[in-house]
């Protein structure tokens, strides 16, 4: 499965007044999983989706029907709290998990 890839500028989108949260938050609803990847080392991990990929795996599923996103921010700046905000908004949670 090709997992489609974008910043979170991209995902925020390039409106004429500045960035558009409502496009971003709509995009978002969309999607079934969202997987985050910090650009300077390109970790990726979850930030929503972990009981859908749960009944994924579970259940043996084919994945071709799911609508999942990788949207790239590098972590050591604000970029990963407006994205969790952001998903926060348009899914009412999040499932992201601080690395220890």
């Amino acid at each position: 499965m090709e997992i489609p890839s974008l910043t979170l500028t991209e995902v925020l989108g390039d409106e004429q007044n500045g960035p558009s949260t409502y496009g971003a938050i709509d995009l978002l609803s969309e999607v079934e999983i969202i997987f985050g990847r910090d650009i300077p080392t390109q970790e990726v991990f979850l930030v929503y989706g972990r009981q859908r990929l749960r009944e994924l795996f579970r259940d043996g599923q084919d994945n071709s029907d799911v609508d999942v996103l990788m949207i790239d921010v590098a972590r050591q700046t604000d970029e990963l709290n407006q994205l969790l905000a952001l998903v926060q908004i348009a899914k009412q949670s999040d499932d992201y998990v601080e690395a220890a």
